[in-house]
């Protein structure tokens, strides 16, 4: 079992004076204490600093571009894409200069997924499903520092639907370009393939391939407690097999580091009567990039995502029995300075106080409790988090995570 203690100190660290911007709140079901009804319209408002919190619902299309934001999900919080398949996204993040940064926790996007590109400044997104119909799920161009934190993200196959489309596509369910990204937890896996349903004229029946879960083009990507899986192969009928997805493949000396991670292809699970193949995927395809296996464990730290002025905010701590633990409580995300061996692992925050948070039990596992601070004039807060554990045998700096804090209810 876990063990439960507040930090004295951490509590000081919370009650230090910090800063925050506007509130504002979106719902929905037009709720009267709301300032919008789409998250779209309270963005436009919004200017750097600004938190925008959204109620249980469904809202159409997000686009945020150069804006330091924070938009935070209350209850099951689904955002549908645009119907725009040359312009496809469900949540798009955009142009954001060095310094700026987005934090997206608790959104969920379904149609069209999330679209993350040229940008400089800093992107997290936490506790976030995603879904997609005509695209990749979560598409990453061209940006300096990304944070995917306990996401989840499963390629699809499609049906012919573009002009002049003869085969069904499949999807997978990261692309990365050019970026850097750091992958924490979550469930990445790429879309199936399927019977095509063509036959050239002539010629025999080809399966659709299915898709690679995580192609990498160029950059960097590290894998930290990840699971990622190519999507299954498809075969007809007269044992023509199509190809089951890699885990990952790197092009353009695309860099992959990864600790704790199952990586795997896909599979062939439906083998047609008579038909005696089988096989698997490449769990990592090596065609043009470096692959380097951290040695150690995957530590990590969650906060709670949303607390009221005074009420307990905890911090669930899980890594192995005797780890020194401290929590980074920051003010700003980004840039990520990433620490090569014997660490293996990056620093997310700009800048914050440093507490030491004591010893992990004999279960591995912790929960330090401490109350919110009192917000004074402020209309919210958002505290930014990183967990560290030291070891005889490494060191390890966990996922960031952070915690937004509201007014006590009169």
């Amino acid at each position: 079992m876990s063990t439960l203690r507040t930090a004295p100190a951490l509590l000081l660290c919370l009650c230090a004076p910090l800063f925050a911007g506007d509130t504002w709140i979106v719902d929905a079901a037009g709720a009267p204490d709301a300032d919008f009804a789409t998250i779209q319209a309270a963005v436009d408002a919004a200017v750097d600093g600004d938190l925008v919190l959204v109620r249980a619902g469904e809202y159409p299309s997000l686009r945020i571009s150069n804006k330091s934001l924070v938009v935070q999900g209350e209850g099951d919080v689904l955002v549908l894409g645009d119907s725009n398949i040359f312009d496809a996204f469900a949540i798009r993040v955009e142009d954001l200069d060095a310094g700026q940064s987005v934090v997206l926790r608790g959104l969920d996007g379904d149609l069209y997924g999330l679209v993350l590109e040229d940008n400089a400044g800093t992107v997290w997104v936490e506790d976030a499903e995603f879904a997609a119909l005509e695209s990749n799920r979560i598409y990453i161009d061209n940006c300096a520092d990304v944070v995917l934190h306990d996401v989840v993200s499963e390629g699809a196959t499609s049906a012919p639907t573009l002009p002049g489309q003869i085969l069904p596509l499949t999807f997978s369910a990261l692309a990365a370009r050019d970026s850097n990204v750091s992958i924490y937890g979550g469930s990445y896996r790429g879309g199936d393939g399927a019977h095509s349903g063509y036959v050239p004229h002539g010629g025999t029946a080809t399966p659709t391939p299915a898709a690679i879960a995580i192609p990498v083009n160029g950059g960097e990507v590290r894998l930290y407690g990840a699971t990622v899986r190519g999507g299954d192969g498809f075969i007809l009928a007269n044992c023509t097999p199509g190809y089951a997805g890699a885990g990952v493949r790197l092009t353009s000396g695309a860099v992959l580091r990864t600790r704790g991670s199952e990586v795997a292809g896909g599979l062939f699970p439906v083998v047609p009567d008579g038909c005696t193949f089988s096989g698997q995927g490449v769990a990592i395809d090596l065609a043009s990039g470096t692959l380097e296996e951290l040695p150690g464990a995957v530590r990590s730290v969650k906060a709670t995502a949303l607390a009221t002025e005074g009420a307990p905010v905890q911090f669930e701590y899980a890594g192995q029995a005797g780890d020194a633990t401290w929590l980074y409580v920051g003010w700003n995300p980004g840039p990520t300075v990433y620490l090569p061996q014997p660490v293996g692992s990056g620093l997310h925050l700009a800048s914050g106080v440093l507490i030491e948070t004591g010893f992990l039990s004999a279960s591995g596992t912790q929960t330090i409790s401490a109350p919110a601070p009192l917000l004074g004039a402020a209309s919210s807060l958002t505290l930014h988090t990183q967990g560290i554990f030291l070891s005889p045998e490494q060191s390890f700096f966990a996922a960031p995570t952070t915690t937004t804090i509201l007014p006590a209810v009169p």
